[in-house]
């Protein structure tokens, strides 16, 4: 009965219960992963004039962009093979930053205003 129970249990929780098997270095490397495809989205919804995420209860603005994008360029910069506990192979971090300033250019938004903590890297 309760190995019924059990399959019961891990076959209508899913995904969740097999994640308390994984190890942090997976979880780590997971979301650096999706670093790329949720800034992308992030952009998108700067295109359409959407508040960023932290902001949503406010109206589309610039300047909260800017201080979005300077955050996430700050802690993403430092992105690399030493993440995830020397485990990370993904993207470093100024290629992840660079590919998004690139696609930010394909949908025509403007410049990111950089504040003095970003501006040494030759964005």
């Amino acid at each position: 009965m309760r190995t019924i129970l059990l399959a019961l249990l891990i076959s209508t929780t899913g995904c969740s219960t097999l994640n308390l098997f994984a190890s942090q270095d997976a979880h780590c490397r997971e979301q650096k992963a999706e670093l790329v495809p949720w800034f992308r989205k992030a952009a998108q919804s700067e295109a359409r004039k959407s508040p960023p995420s932290g902001w949503a209860t406010q109206p589309y603005s610039r300047e909260n962009w800017d201080k979005y994008w300077n955050a996430r360029i700050y802690h993403v910069w430092t992105i690399s093979q030493t993440d995830c506990n020397s485990t990370y192979q993904g993207p470093y971090g100024p290629e992840i930053v660079r590919s998004i300033i690139q696609y930010r250019r394909e949908l025509a938004l403007p410049e990111i205003n950089l504040e003095a903590r970003n501006q040494d890297k030759g964005l």
